[in-house]
C-alpha cells in the first residue's frame, strides 16, 4: 500500500491514476493488471486457509490459480486495487492461529498453465507453502 501512496505524492492523485492503469510496452500489462493477477492467487489461497477446518477428509483440494476472471475495476482504478488488498488483509487478521498441523500439511494440488493452450499442470503442495 505504500508504493500506492509513493506513487501519489511523486506524481499527484490524476498523473498516478493514469500510470496506474498505463500498459508497459515491454510486459504488455499495467500495474493494476500485475496487482490484479498477485491478488487472485493470494486471496485464492487465504480463502482456503480460512475455511480448512470445514474441509472434509484429506484429499487434497486443488487450485486453480489461472482460471480467474480478468478485468474489473481493480485493475484500472488505484482506490479498488487497495480496497481489494486492505480486504484480504482484513480476512487474514480475523483468521484463527494458522499454524495449526492441519492447516500446515493439508494437501493442494496447485494447478497452473504453463502456456496457452488452457491445460493445466499441477504441482503436490501444502496450504502453507502456498
Amino acid at each position: 500500500l505504500s508504493l500506492f501512496d509513493a506513487l501519489v505524492r511523486k506524481h499527484g492523485a490524476t498523473k498516478a491514476g493514469n500510470l496506474f492503469k498505463s500498459t508497459c510496452p515491454m510486459v504488455g500489462a499495467t500495474i493494476g493488471q500485475h496487482i490484479r493477477h498477485s491478488m487472485d492467487h493470494i486471496e485464492l489461497t487465504i480463502l482456503l486457509a480460512d475455511s480448512i477446518n470445514e474441509v472434509k477428509g484429506s484429499d487434497p483440494i486443488h487450485l486453480h490459480y489461472d482460471l480467474r476472471v480478468r478485468g474489473g475495476t481493480a485493475e484500472s482504478e488505484m482506490d479498488a486495487s487497495k480496497k481489494r488488498i486492505l480486504d484480504a488483509a482484513a480476512i487474514l487478521e480475523d483468521m484463527p492461529d494458522l499454524s495449526s498441523n492441519r492447516c500446515k500439511s493439508f494437501p493442494v494440488q496447485a494447478n497452473f498453465m504453463l502456456s496457452g493452450d488452457g491445460i493445466e499442470f499441477g504441482l503436490p503442495s501444502t496450504i502453507d507453502r502456498e
